[in-house]
């Protein structure tokens, strides 16, 4: 306590909050910047441990101050804000205001969910690429409430009649896209992120009253047997509340797999509808005494790898080369039951004559036993 009410600060405590946030400097708080969690409870141990007489207007005046300042919080650092301040001032009458904020907040995150998943059992093949589901679900009200979650599917600087619900225009496509690889890239090979079209209608799930806006896909391999989970992916979403609008971080839960597999053991990823075409190239025949089959499959679901479609022991050859040109997520199906992606994938294998000269007939590659094609196709 000191002589004077009028010179009392609670300066000290909020310039530690803030840099406990990420800068000492709020106006200069970025969403970039980490937070330093354990400084929190040290705070509000501080806080507690002011002398009685003067403790209450301490902390009265700690909490006024963080409820003003609210408003001056950027809309991707109010949910940390407040995450944050609570637990300090606890059900304080003059942050009531941003209580009520953060409530509807929770409630908020209560209802939407980043659904990750793999497509397919959680046995990785480190040498064969790998499918990653990323869906909204969330409950109906929230959908209608926030008018849809398309807009997440655009980068509306692209747009030229981009409209954001009075909130400011965004890239949400790359946003999310720069976050999830940042996440997944020390451990990942990204082979490829493929988004739904920006049209694409939510779903409904099984339980009552939840939908599923799907949304990206991801095409992922392990950088090591030793990899044993897919890391937590995040995506902001930004609602209007009464102090302007909030972005709020919503994430996913982290994925166990076993990478362990290696060449090709792993279990098959799902697929199905598969075609494939066998194309015989005999142009080079004469001039360097071999032939080239060209292959081009693809499915519903990814494409299995050369050696689980067909059997290259083919009579009076041998394969000199085999030139893959990857894996490739052509689109996306909504309108299937279980979201999968129409994948294509194209070799080109050369053939030698196991002796001086071609034989004079080419017999097709079979079918591997354990294969399904589509039934109106044929090789």
């Amino acid at each position: 306590p000191l002589d004077d009410k009028k010179d009392e600060s609670d300066e000290p405590f909020t310039t530690w909050f803030y840099a406990a946030l990420g800068s000492p400097d709020l106006a200069a708080l970025k969403s970039e910047h980490q937070p330093v969690p354990g400084e929190f409870a040290k705070i509000k141990d501080a806080l507690e441990a002011v002398p009685e007489a003067c403790r209450k207007r301490h902390m009265d005046q700690f909490a006024k101050t963080l409820n003003t300042r609210l408003a001056n919080v950027g809309a991707d650092l109010k949910y940390r804000f407040l995450e944050s301040a609570l637990p300090i001032t606890g059900d304080h009458e003059r942050i009531s205001e941003a209580t009520k904020v953060f409530q509807y907040y929770q409630d908020l995150v209560t209802e939407i969910e980043l659904d990750v998943y793999l497509d397919g059992p959680d046995s990785i093949d480190t040498a064969t690429p790998f499918g990653l589901f990323v869906n909204l679900r969330h409950t109906r009200e929230i959908e209608r409430e926030s008018g849809g979650f398309q807009r997440y599917l655009i980068n509306q600087s692209n747009s030229q009649y981009s409209y954001n619900y009075g909130r400011p225009t965004e890239d949400y496509r790359d946003k999310f896209e720069k976050s999830a690889r940042a996440a997944l890239e020390e451990h990942f090979e990204v082979v490829s992120l493929t988004f739904h079209h920006s049209k694409v209608q939510s779903r409904t799930d099984a339980e009552p009253g939840w939908s599923v806006t799907p949304y990206a896909y991801f095409l992922l391999k392990p950088k090591g047997p030793e990899i044993d989970s897919i890391p937590p992916l995040k995506i902001d979403l930004d609602f209007l509340d009464t102090s302007g609008y909030a972005v709020l971080p919503i994430s996913s839960a982290a994925i166990p797999i076993d990478a362990s597999q290696n060449g090709g053991k792993g279990e098959m990823r799902p697929h199905r509808n598969l075609k494939v075409t066998l194309t015989l190239d005999e142009r080079e025949a004469e001039k360097k005494n071999e032939i080239a089959l060209e292959v081009r499959a693809s499915s519903h679901g990814l494409v299995p790898p050369l050696d689980r479609i067909l059997n290259l022991n083919v009579d009076g050859f041998d394969v000199e080369t085999d030139a893959d040109n990857e894996l490739l997520v052509a689109e996306l199906d909504a309108q299937t039951e279980d979201g999968a992606p129409v994948s294509t994938r194209e070799w080109r294998i050369i053939f030698t004559p196991t002796s001086d000269h071609l034989p004079a007939t080419f017999m097709f590659p079979s079918l591997q036993k354990d294969l399904e094609l589509a039934e109106e196709d044929a090789l």
